[in-house]
């Protein structure tokens, strides 16, 4: 319900939304998306993952693609630095994740 609330938003033009419906606010949603789509840590297959379901994850990652192109378009090169930040730390799962990001 949530991802189809934002999608709705984004059919009013930008210049037509209040303020806190505009770039501080895409730059928070792609961080969360970002956390969202990232593996859990322990991750090694599919096999051995108890935490997650595999169809479940695989569909939260379609359904997430229209809202970051959403945001790519609003934010532009903010977004590929929020990307960045989020993924400063050493594991692998973060860094995979923002590639999924910038390749939606």
């Amino acid at each position: 319900p949530v991802l189809e609330y934002w999608l709705t938003v984004q059919e009013l033009p930008t210049s037509e939304r209040h303020e806190h419906w505009k770039a501080p606010l895409y730059r928070k949603v792609v961080e969360g998306l970002a956390c969202r789509v990232a593996y859990p840590l322990s991750f090694t297959d599919w096999e051995n993952e108890l935490d997650v379901d595999p169809q479940e994850f695989a569909e939260l990652r379609r359904m997430v693609t229209d809202v970051l192109i959403s945001c790519y378009f609003l934010l532009r090169v903010e977004f590929l630095q929020v990307l960045l930040v989020s993924q400063q730390s050493q594991d692998w799962t973060q860094t995979e994740s923002a590639l999924y990001c910038l390749c939606c």
